[in-house]
């Protein structure tokens, strides 16, 4: 909920600021919806009472009159995101190793090794899979201003800042990490090649999402209960 009271991408990382070639990858690639989305505001008291009475068996919210549940189609009349196309999970491996991350960092961001270690998040001295989303931001934003200055952008800087931008929308908005500042390396995997995500059915993937976070947590609100209930009696 803190999370996303917060996450409104004009606020964070205005496309505004990049560059027309910037502009039409993003809005190009399916997830422009979901940041015009994040601006709207909420009604953080419906919103938790909602949670409050998820239920992770059946991935529904249980009320004295009904049930109700979140589809695909409410992610699409809502957020605009689409619905049709192919699963995420496609081809998607779930243990992307550092060997994985160094494949495709170089290209689509031209880093080096050390470039990439650099944005990773550092857990006990330990490098982690998670992009930090801040240095993510501010190692590619603001291509505009180097229009402006040179009048032109180098077509590497171009794919590198439309890939960070568009990893940085996934993990704000579409699967935000618990911590709110950073996001799975393995999303890298969704960006190659640009020009076919809006091929995915972002619609669903951002459902299935949000009903296993909601599953999660109701789960720690039972075992809180649970353990409140025992330390009381």
């Amino acid at each position: 909920m803190r999370r996303q009271a917060s996450c409104s991408m004009t606020n964070t990382w205005n496309l505004e600021d990049e560059c027309e070639e910037v502009k039409v990858i993003v809005k190009n690639s399916g997830l422009w919806p979901a940041v015009d989305s994040s601006n709207i505001e909420h009604d953080r008291v419906t919103v938790s009472a909602f949670c409050e009475r998820f239920y992770g068996e059946t991935d529904t919210m249980l009320f004295p009159f009904s049930e109700m549940t979140i589809t695909p189609d409410d992610a699409h009349q809502i957020l605009g995101l689409e619905v049709e196309g192919k699963a995420v999970s496609e081809g998607f491996d779930d243990d992307f190793s550092f060997k994985d991350i160094n494949k495709l960092r170089h290209k689509l961001f031209g880093w080096n090794q050390i470039e990439t270690e650099s944005i990773l998040e550092k857990k006990d001295g330990r490098l982690s899979r998670k992009f930090n989303l801040k240095k993510l931001r501010d190692t590619f934003c603001d291509t505009k201003k180097i229009f402006d200055k040179e009048g032109r952008v180098n077509p590497v800087r171009i794919n590198a800042t439309a890939s960070g931008y568009l990893l940085y929308v996934l993990g704000k908005c579409i699967f935000p990490d618990s911590s709110g500042s950073l996001v799975d390396a393995s999303y890298m995997q969704l960006l190659d090649p640009l020009d076919k995500m809006h091929e995915y059915s972002w619609g669903t993937a951002m459902v299935a999402f949000l009903n296993n976070e909601l599953t999660k947590g109701s789960r720690a609100l039972t075992a809180f209960g649970y353990m409140s209930t025992s330390l009381l009696w």
